[in-house]
């Protein structure tokens, strides 16, 4: 069974699955602030562009690099390829 995906956003289980990690370490990343995830008022929902920052941050932990500065890099970098897809799209 294909798991059911409402307005484009995905629950802490699906993500958890995607990215090989658990819901609780997501539950600590977002209660730590590590990224700024939006708030859905209630239940956790991610988009995709979420999905791709956590598994960037994951790797730079993998990496060495603290908490802190992972999810930095990580939004940055979201925020680099949103620019240029922004600027293909003109």
């Amino acid at each position: 069974m294909k798991p059911e995906i409402k307005d484009g956003l995905f629950t802490s289980t699906q993500v958890s699955i995607l990215l090989g990690m658990s819901v609780q370490t997501l539950r600590e990343w977002q209660r730590k602030k590590y990224l700024p995830l939006p708030d859905t008022g209630g239940w956790q929902r991610y988009r995709i562009q979420d999905i791709l920052a956590l598994s960037a941050m994951d790797y730079l932990i993998d990496t060495g690099l603290t908490h802190e500065l992972a999810g930095s890099i990580a939004v940055r970098s979201l925020s680099i390829l949103k620019s240029l897809s922004d600027a293909k799209d003109d």
